[in-house]
Parts: C-alpha cells; structure tokens; sequence
C-alpha cells in the first residue's frame, strides 16, 4: 500500500483541513473565540553518538540462531535550526477547531548542507450534545528527530492571562511523557533518520451516565523513510480500530474495558544471513548473501490488545484494583512466530495526603511464541509522587511482557524491566529546572524486520534449499537490550515573552552482542525562544 509522497503534506490532511473548517467553523465570527499564536525558536542542538567497534567472529557467535541488527554508523549531529509556529484556534460554544504550522529551517553544520522540516497538526472537537462527543486529529512530521516529534506532539499552546503562550512543562510534561509509547513514539536508537509520519485519527463517544461513557474510533498511521534512506526505520501504514467502556457502578466500583485491533501493512524485508570472511591476521570482514524461501515474505500482521479494570474506592485515600491486559499478534511472515501475553495484577492506590501518594502493583505474566509452550513470569509496577512547594519529586519501576510491533523497528514481544526518576523544582518565578534518570532492560525474544542477520549463512542457505522449517532457526532468539539515560534542563523566562533553554542528555545502549550497534551518546541543546498572541477577534 503506497502512501502519499515523502517530500510533500498527505492529501488526507489536506481533505481533513478542509472538511472540518467547512463543517465545523462558521461563516460568521459571532459568538466565537478566534485567537492567532506566533512563536519563533532558534536552537542549537548538538549530538555525538559514539558506536562500539566489534564484528561478527565465527566461534563466538555461538550456536544456533544469531540475530543482530545492521546499522549504519548515523547518530552525530549538529543543527542550527529557525523554527517558527502559527496556531489558528477558533472556539466556539459546543465546538473547537484548532490548526498549527511549525516548519524547521535546518543548518546541517557537520555535512554544510540545508534542509526544511516540516510539522502540521489540526485538532477538531465537537459536543453535539451534552452527552455525544466527537473529536478527530491529524498530525504530519518530516524530520530526523523524533525527540523534537514527540516535543511537538505534547507541547500545545496555552493562552495565558497575559496572553503570553506557554508550553506545558514540569509534572504535566512528564506524565505526558510517560504516555509517549501510546501515541507511537519512534525508537531513538535506531539514529538519526530522516522519515515522515503522518498519523490521523477519529474519536466518538457518548456519556450516559456519571463517570460513564462508551466509545470507539479508528487511526490511520502511515510512517515512511525520506529522500534516500535505505536503512533506517521499518515502514508501514497502520489501521487501528478501538473500542472502549468506562461504567461506574456506584460511589465504590468502576468498571473499564479497552480493545484494540490493528491492521500493520509493511514493506517487505530481505532476510540477510552474514558469515565471516577470512583475512589479514586481526582484520575480518562480513560478507553478505540474501536467502528467501520458496515464496516471497511478507511482514504484514494483525494486533489485538485487551485490557480490564475494576477499581474498588474503599476510602478517600485508597482504591484497590484488578486488571489483566493482554495482547496478540499474527504475522503473516513464517519467519516470525506469532506471540500472545497476558499481565495480570492486583493495585492499590494510596493518597498519605494532597502532596504524596502512591501506586503498587503486581501479579503473574504469561507469554507464547508459536507453538512452544507459555512461559510464566510475573509483572510489577510501583509509583511514588511527592509535591513540595517548588518540587516536585516522581518515582516508577515496572515489568511486564510488551509488544512492540509500531516503533520503527518491529521488536516484537519483549520482557521490559523500567526505572525513573524525575525531579522539577522552580528556583523563582522565572527560573525552572528538570532532572531525570531512567534505565531500561528489554530482554527481546523475536527479531527485528528488517536489516537482520539469521543464523550462519551456511547453516540458513543450507535449510532454505533443503525446503526445512526456517522457524527453528528463530526460536532460540534470546538477548538482552540495556539503555540508560541521564540529564537535566534549564528554562528561564525573561521581558514577558522570551523563554531561554538548554539541557543536556547521556545516553548508554548495550546489547552484549558482538556486531550489534552498542553506543554511548551526548545531547546538548540551547533554544531561545519567543511567544505571544498575534490578533485576537
């Protein structure tokens, strides 16, 4: 399925920008709020990703299936970048249509080139009645960097009093975060790639009661890589459809179900097999064939994900809760064994007061591949949040099976353990500060899509002109993905309107497999920004 062009805006946002101004803004201004936001930001951003140096040695790549990912050496950057950002919103009584347009006008001063990226949203809400609701988004990037996507896609603009725009920051920004992987966030570590997304969707509910609603929509995604990316992320256009029931039985019990199906359509992936060529004493090289089964490969899939709560409100500081999420998927690819996990838990929410509260779960974990047998394991997830006067101080760890089918490299099932820490704190008024620590281990049981070496190539080339059973060769694939991350950020607000930034971020990925693409890698940025409200009618 093709999408539309790399290098220009989809037509579907094009169609969706002019059915809902037709539909949902009047002709006449009167009784609206019609506000136009400009802000322009001048940033540096500077990144040095430094790769390990190992190859691929026969003896030690051990027996069985060996799956590594190929990456080309791209992480460094250094950009000076002019962004400016127009945001129309036009609100009504019953209604809102918002549309936002942020270009970026890159320097590439490492390889003296320029480049434009580019980045629409278009927001439109509808209240029909006071209990039908209706919403439908759009949002379109094309750039290299998927930090500065995700900035774009939960920074929204805010008209304050004074009517000075500000972004959302400190504990709204990191929840936000923390929320990231629902709206499809790309995986960093697959470097910097120059891709487009563009990423549609339609929201219906109705409320029929307190606390008591159905719904459903669907999402159209389309993800592809630009100008002459060859290896960069996986490409797929996605449909998700979802359903979903909140329902309050009474002051104590709360009822929530969700279900997802989604349909993945990808490019189809050469399935690379690499063996190790003889040479110079101390000097080895990789060379590569690619082997296909009788019939072409497709790495098409279905998905479908579940997930139940029940909560129990057993006083005004504490709710007890029961939920087992579950996912699925079916992939078309014989390569690839078809998984399905389930996590079940038991919760409790703790308020000590209005500043601190806390949340801990746990239970088993279950999980299949192909046809082996299911593997239990356990889940857990623990939170702790403390408001100070000027801190906030916010703390998670967490373990469960996932599936990552959507994030740019098509992982598959994998057993995550997760910690954070983060700390806001506001020195005045004007002055604020952000600190972080995360780590994260993925213990990846499937291989990638694309850019993958399966087994020895004697042994792969030998099965596939045999006709055997390739799958075997997959079930042994079992390694660990390690990523730590560390920084901090400044913002200080000055004459009203102007906001200056900076930060920095390390980052250390490990895999332990010899040929993989391990790194460490430094991120400095420094933006001065500017914002205010332009007309207002």
């Amino acid at each position: 399925m093709q999408g539309p062009k790399p290098d220009g805006i989809s037509a579907l946002f094009l169609t969706c920008v002019l059915l809902a101004g037709g539909s949902l803004v009047p002709a006449t201004a009167a009784g609206r709020d019609n506000l136009l936001i400009g802000d322009l930001s001048v940033y540096w951003d500077y990144t040095e990703r430094n790769y390990s140096e190992t190859v691929l040695a026969g003896a030690d790549a051990g027996e069985g299936a060996v799956v590594v990912p190929v990456q080309s050496r791209t992480g460094d950057r250094r950009d000076y970048t002019v962004s400016p950002r127009l945001t129309l919103s036009s609100r009504g009584q019953t209604d809102l249509v918002e549309l936002t347009y942020a270009p970026g006008f890159v320097y590439d001063d490492l390889r003296y080139t320029t480049r434009v990226d580019q980045s629409f949203s278009l927001t439109a809400e509808k209240h029909f009645t006071r209990r039908w609701f209706a919403s439908f988004n759009d949002t379109y990037f094309l750039g290299n960097d998927p930090a500065r996507e995700t900035g774009l896609r939960t920074a929204e603009p805010v008209a304050s009093g004074n009517g000075q725009q500000q972004e959302q920051t400190s504990q709204e920004q990191i929840q936000e975060m923390q929320q990231v992987e629902d709206t499809g966030a790309l995986d960093e570590r697959v470097g910097s790639r120059r891709y487009w997304r563009n990423t549609a969707d339609f929201l219906a509910e109705y409320s029929y009661g307190e606390d008591s609603l159905a719904g459903a929509g669907y999402t159209f995604e389309v993800l592809r890589n630009s100008g002459s990316e060859t290896r960069g992320y996986t490409e797929y256009d996605r449909h998700r459809f979802n359903a979903h029931l909140a329902h309050r039985f009474n002051a104590a019990w709360h009822l929530d179900v969700r279900g997802d199906y989604s349909k993945g359509i990808f490019n189809e992936p050469a399935v690379v097999a690499v063996t190790p060529v003889e040479g110079e004493e101390g000097q080895e090289e990789l060379a590569a064939d690619v082997v296909r089964p009788g019939s072409a490969l497709s790495s098409d899939l279905r998905e479908y994900i579940g997930a139940i709560s029940l909560d129990y409100a057993w006083s005004d500081h504490a709710m007890a809760f029961v939920s087992d999420d579950s996912a699925r998927t079916d992939y078309d690819d014989p390569l690839r064994l078809d998984n399905w996990t389930h996590n079940l838990a038991l919760g409790l929410d703790y308020y000590f007061n209005p500043r601190s509260y806390a949340t801990l779960s746990g239970g088993p974990s279950f999980s299949k591949l192909g046809d082996q047998s299911w593997e239990v394991d356990y889940n857990v997830y623990g939170s702790y949040t403390r408001i100070y006067r000027h801190s906030t101080l916010t703390a998670h760890i967490s373990k469960s099976y996932d599936v990552q089918n959507f994030a740019g490299r098509g992982n598959g099932l994998t057993d995550t353990w997760e910690a954070g820490v983060d700390f806001t704190h506001s020195f005045t008024q004007n002055l604020s500060s952000v600190l972080f620590l995360s780590y994260r281990d993925d213990r990846r049981l499937q291989y990638p899509y694309t850019d993958t070496i399966v087994g020895v190539a004697g042994d792969v080339a030998e099965a596939a002109a045999a006709g055997d059973d390739l799958e075997t060769l997959a079930e042994g694939f079992d390694y660990h993905e390690k990523l730590f991350q560390a920084g901090f950020s400044l913002d200080y607000t000055f004459l009203r309107w102007y906001t200056f930034s900076g930060g920095y971020t390390y980052a250390k990925d490990e895999t332990g497999l010899v040929g993989g693409a391990d790194y460490d890698e430094h991120r400095i940025f420094i933006r001065l920004a500017v914002s205010r409200d332009l007309f207002r009618w």
